[in-house]
């Protein structure tokens, strides 16, 4: 499974990349730390699925998250401090 990380937080980024190696039939394909990055590499790589911070910049939300998931036909796990949600 081919998987885009995306979170502003690089330590947030590490963590998960670091946990997700562990697994064989998991393959991160990108790791960004904006919305506008997350786009531009889900346009170009394609990915299977995406874990994505809810609150990121250049990219307002989880509606912006939405919307990109919708229109690529990607499932997204979202990953938030965030205690509002």
């Amino acid at each position: 499974m081919k998987i885009i990380i995306a979170d502003d937080s690089a330590v947030v980024r590490a963590i998960l990349e670091q946990n997700l190696k562990l697994y064989s039939d998991i393959s991160i394909i990108a790791s960004v730390s904006n919305g506008k990055r997350l786009v531009q590499a889900v346009k170009k790589q394609k990915p299977d699925a995406i874990i994505s911070d809810s609150d990121m910049p250049e990219l307002e939300g989880v509606g912006s998250l939405v919307s990109l998931a919708s229109e690529n036909d990607i499932p997204i796990i979202i990953l938030t401090e965030d205690k509002t949600y």
